[in-house]
């Protein structure tokens, strides 16, 4: 008996075009050629003539297209690889997905002698490598500048298996991604260069394991998209049906796909009975894309460098008809002359969520196509006042809203030409390799389930969206170890211990006391939320330390009032009230002036550190805790000092504990994240 799981959706189908993928490799900086090796400077189509599909190369070609073939607006094509000519290939082991865990475990197999080479196939749908690691290089006017359009860095503290592997075991050198203010303080996060220091792009420690396999022998089929196969035995082989009729005959299948793509491909495909459970099927809905919007500015003058602004964020809430600024002055790839002039990048926008109400402003902007890109010109109308509008929202930022530079500086800003150029990156549902631009856990019910569903009948789930670290390609190196040692006996190369991560219900989910999101607070925000995460607040009765030293109920506080942070008075700039009418899990704290009742999940400050409650007694740092349920009718949050980020403490005490005071204030929790929820928001790609 076979099983099928497509009485209900129809299956993906990809036009053949008539342009195909152009044959250049890197060009203009031959220097980087040295970190991959000698790469092919084309990708022939197999034997079976069959068209190739120009996602990737549709954003170089319609830029040309549209601005001329030489114009220093567009990237230089991407690295291409040799391209295997079979029409009906027989595979050890199929990868599909040219991404960094698919080549991960290809390269890993490889090494340790595993596998041969030649008994991995690699179908990618699109004609380049890498996935939502998308670097475009070549760019400005001496074609040496670069954007990532995607993934862009490593945080060793939280990404160790991504730094170790480009760093250690593929060898190519990073640079500090935001360097310390003091140079003798440690670098925090990392970004790819090539040996002569430039950018070279994010997506190089791909391209260098694609490298790798195909020289070890692996079979490469680009513009190949997995429709879906077919398996009658549990262990049995797969037949696999690609873009463009052709088929494929593998003992093991690796999916290395988003999970968009993903549930297409098992939606069209056929298993034995028992495979595609209503459990499966529950656990692979647990995820959820979100969607991210990204905008980088081409300046001739570099006036954020003239200013000294070359580290640090800024942000500026916008809606559908304001563009939304949430930038980095040091993101941007940035070169200067000998006399000091500056010309580059400047990272505008970087935003994010699941509904997509973040990316209002840019929906009507990107080009159609199933690619992320687009690139803006200034030499179009259309173009140039999306420029201009940009250009008039970062002068609004810097006169009336930055506390870095003076009012009168925006002046300098005002009269600096507009930017000749934009690339704009939209990750959402129409990227068709993709479907967003990350993932987040919608509940934890089925998280083992979605990440392992189908490895029992030799199908191997490798992504970031079902992984312990979501958001980042760590996620799906992880996970690539985890399936690597389970099915193949093939333990990690690292000399360290890699912990999993704990597991968050994001933005989907969340009941949050919260004010909207708001930047700046200010005033009382009543809330009503639904999810089943745990809310940020404090019964109303806990008793609050004025500034003064007098005790009052939580609930009895208004804005503007001071409070003790636990080393100085601060400003109460929000209180959030959040309705709840329910029985909730709750941790009651046993203090010297009563019960202290609240959300297992609030962070509070033991031994100098910040630990949610429930962390804190698991290490045995606070005693006299108790979780159990208890009906609440409403929880009480406080935003303190939302004037003044960084230069307080964010706290209050209620009953002798310093509790965090960030509220749900977007730049406090991003400057100095302390909830597990808000860690792994701030340390998502």
């Amino acid at each position: 008996m076979m099983q099928s799981s497509a009485a209900f959706f129809a299956a993906a189908i990809f036009l053949p075009s008539a342009a195909t993928a152009p044959g250049i490799v890197i060009n203009g900086e031959p220097e980087r050629r040295a970190l991959f090796g000698s790469l092919p400077t084309t990708s022939p189509p197999g034997e079976c003539g069959l068209p190739e599909y120009t996602g990737a190369t549709s954003t170089i070609m319609d830029c040309r297209n549209t601005y001329g073939t030489d114009s220093w607006y567009c990237p230089e094509d991407f690295p291409m690889f040799p391209t295997s000519s079979e029409t009906s290939p027989n595979c050890e082991l199929a990868v599909v997905g040219a991404g960094a865990g698919g080549l991960y475990s290809a390269m890993r197999l490889i090494d340790t002698g595993k596998m041969q080479g030649s008994d991995i196939c690699i179908f990618e749908m699109t004609n380049r490598v890498a996935g939502r690691l998308y670097s475009l290089r070549g760019l400005g006017p001496n074609r040496d500048l670069s954007v990532d359009a995607g993934g862009y860095r490593t945080w060793p503290q939280f990404t160790p298996v991504l730094h170790a592997l480009i760093t250690e075991y593929l060898n190519i050198p990073m640079e500090c991604y935001d360097p310390p203010p003091n140079a003798s303080d440690p670098c925090a996060v990392f970004n790819i260069i090539d040996e002569t220091g430039n950018k070279a792009g994010f997506a190089t420690f791909v391209e260098v394991m694609m490298q790798k396999v195909v020289d070890a022998g692996a079979r490469f089929f680009p513009s190949r998209a997995l429709v879906s196969f077919e398996q009658t035995e549990m262990d049995g082989p797969k037949t696999l049906h690609l873009s463009y009729g052709m088929t494929a005959t593998a003992n093991k299948l690796l999916l290395n796909i988003p999970q968009r793509p993903l549930l297409t491909v098992l939606r069209e495909s056929t298993m034995p009975d028992g495979a595609f459970t209503p459990t499966v099927w529950s656990a692979l809905h647990t995820s959820q894309t979100e969607i991210v919007s990204k905008l980088y500015l081409y300046y001739e003058n570099a006036w954020w460098y003239d200013l000294g602004l070359t580290s640090g964020d800024f942000d500026l809430p916008g809606d559908a008809t304001q563009m939304p600024l949430s930038g980095r002055y040091h993101d941007g790839h940035v070169k200067c002359d000998e006399m000091g002039k500056c010309h580059g990048f400047l990272l505008a926008t970087y935003i994010n969520d699941y509904g997509g109400q973040t990316a209002m402003f840019f929906r009507r902007y990107q080009a159609e196509r199933p690619e992320p890109t687009t690139i803006i010109s200034s030499d179009d109308i259309e173009g140039r006042l999306f420029l201009e509008h940009a250009h008039g929202r970062l002068v609004e930022y810097h006169q009336y809203h930055s506390d870095r530079v003076p009012g009168y500086a925006a002046n300098s800003i005002r009269n600096n030409p507009i930017p000749k150029f934009a690339v704009l990156s939209t990750w959402n549902i129409a990227v068709k390799f993709a479907g967003g631009g990350w993932h987040g856990w919608t509940n934890l019910a089925y998280v083992d389930e979605a990440m392992d569903p189908l490895g029992e009948y030799g199908v191997y789930t490798v992504n970031e969206a079902y992984s312990n670290l979501q958001g980042w390609a760590e996620g799906s190196l992880m996970a690539a170890d985890e399936m690597l040692l389970k099915y193949y006996d093939c333990p990690d190369p690292w000399d360290f211990e890699v912990s999993p991560l704990v597991q968050v219900v994001r933005q989907t989910a969340e009941r949050e006391c919260t004010g909207g999101g708001d930047e700046d607070g200010g005033g009382t925000t009543v809330t009503v939320g639904g999810g089943d995460a745990d809310v940020l607040c404090f019964t109303g009765d806990a008793k609050l330390q004025m500034a003064n030293g007098t005790l009052v109920p939580l609930k009895s506080v208004r804005a503007g009032e001071m409070v003790w942070t636990g080393a100085a008075a601060g400003k109460v700039t929000e209180v959030l009230v959040h309705p709840v009418k329910e029985k909730l899990k709750v941790a009651v704290m046993a203090t010297p002036h009563g019960e202290l009742v609240g959300t297992p999940s609030h962070p509070i400050k033991v031994g100098g550190k910040w630990m949610e409650i429930s962390a804190a007694h698991e290490a045995g740092l606070v005693e006299n805790v108790k979780f159990e349920e208890r009906f609440i009718d409403a929880f009480y949050n406080l935003e303190v000092d939302a004037h003044i980020p960084g230069k307080s403490e964010h706290a209050y005490v209620v009953n002798a504990v310093i509790a965090s005071g960030l509220g749900d204030n977007v730049k406090l929790n991003t400057m100095m994240p302390r909830q597990n929820s808000w860690i792994a928001k701030t340390h998502t790609n």
